[in-house]
């Protein structure tokens, strides 16, 4: 991804045509910060609105939210972390695009007046709802009629456009011992990927064969993104200083946290908080 070339109150020359899955621009446009498992019921800051909603019960094995996006009359760029999840991103226009899960950070630029409705997947369903390896996705933004075919991706664009998604994953079950697999490696403190084989029955290296075609990510990274995220929640809730957040996230120290964080947010923990703090 490009860094933005002007000012972030500029308007670019040609703005971001976000259903495009052929620009760069598109790719990881809304894997931000919105990792938990809460939906939150809506965020409004500087003329941009951004809400989550959870998803109909049907869903929710396959499905985290859907949310929605606005940018008011201010161009925005967006600091987009990795989440390891997928969304399908939807345009007023009734494109859709697939975005898989990101393993850097991104900053796409969004014109004034942009409004996007998606829909985002859980890491350990992302290769069972799109029938596909997800490794196929990974860092990657492609038409969903590409993936889906045309008819089905025009229907799935529309019940995420309305709201109605009923039904829609009902019948696709994602693998029970990898959606536990996952949970294990992200969860807080996780254990060692060699331990997780072995509660899991799995040698180490079918483990990572598993996880990467169901996740489109490894073990390892699946780690590393979530930890980034209980650092966040512990900054951003109360943790009183950076290293007792580190500490609560399950970094070994405070350098640790630095090195990581920035290699997956493009800057330093407490640049990121100020940054985020700002909206």
């Amino acid at each position: 991804m490009r860094l933005p070339a002007q000012p972030v109150d500029e308007e670019p020359p040609a703005g971001v045509q976000i259903a495009d899955a052929e620009r760069e621009d598109v790719q990881l446009l809304f894997h931000g910060d919105h990792s938990s498992a809460a939906a939150r019921v809506g965020l409004e800051q500087n003329g941009r609105h951004y809400r989550e909603q959870p998803p109909p019960g049907s869903e929710r094995h396959l499905v985290r939210c859907r949310w929605e996006q606005r940018v008011g009359t201010t161009p925005h760029v967006q600091r987009v972390i990795p989440d390891n999840c997928a969304d399908i991103l939807v345009t007023a226009d009734g494109r859709a695009v697939l975005v898989g899960p990101s393993t850097h950070v991104e900053l796409p630029r969004l014109p004034a007046g942009t409004l996007i409705r998606g829909l985002r997947f859980h890491p350990y369903a992302v290769g069972t709802a799109f029938r596909l390896d997800a490794t196929e996705l990974t860092d990657r933004a492609i038409d969903l009629d590409t993936v889906l075919g045309v008819a089905e991706a025009r229907a799935v664009a529309e019940r995420i456009w309305t709201g109605d998604l009923a039904n829609t994953w009902q019948r696709t079950e994602p693998d029970r011992a990898t959606a536990g697999i996952v949970r294990a490696l992200t969860s807080p403190g996780a254990p060692s990927v060699d331990a997780v084989a072995d509660r899991a029955g799995y040698s180490p290296r079918h483990l990572r064969r598993v996880v990467r075609a169901e996740t489109g990510l490894s073990p390892k990274t699946l780690s590393r993104v979530a930890r980034l995220h209980d650092f966040l929640r512990a900054a951003e809730g109360g943790v009183t200083s950076l290293g007792r957040a580190a500490a609560t996230a399950g970094y070994a120290d405070q350098a640790h946290a630095s090195r990581e964080i920035r290699a997956l947010a493009g800057l330093t923990p407490r640049d990121l908080l100020a940054e985020r703090s700002l909206g």
